[in-house]
């Protein structure tokens, strides 16, 4: 009985400890549809670009050579069956929101395109998925 409480009180240290993580880029934290407009303008540079919103997570380029960068962050909690000790080792989940950021460069450097988006996101995982 000792180990069982244990270990629930253990799942619980660990879900109070790294039950809500973010990963990704910070600086869209507070961007929403509402906002991108008034800090991403057609026509921006490249520098200014990472100045509002730091180095992209990845860059590509089309076929044209236009360069396109992308940003993201994901916050996030992990799911109740991530903490219970053997289970996870079987299923694991985390689930929340993420918000993406597409920017086309045209052949100046400026921005010429951007999409950006808000939505709920499932990541799971293991032999048997939640």
């Amino acid at each position: 009985m000792k180990k069982v409480t244990t270990a629930i009180l253990a799942s619980v240290a660990v879900v109070g400890l790294f039950g809500c993580q973010r990963t990704g880029n910070q600086s869209l934290k507070h961007v929403t549809n509402r906002t991108i407009g008034q800090e991403l303008l057609v026509g921006m540079s490249m520098s200014q670009v990472r100045m509002n919103f730091g180095d992209p997570i990845d860059t590509t380029f089309t076929d044209g050579g236009l360069a396109i960068w992308d940003y993201e962050l994901k916050r996030g909690q992990i799911t109740p069956l991530t903490v219970i000790p053997v289970v996870n080792l079987f299923s694991y989940g985390m689930e929340g929101t993420k918000k993406q950021l597409t920017v086309l460069f045209d052949e100046n450097e400026k921005v010429k395109k951007f999409t950006f988006s808000e939505s709920e996101y499932q990541d799971r995982g293991g032999i048997v998925p939640q």
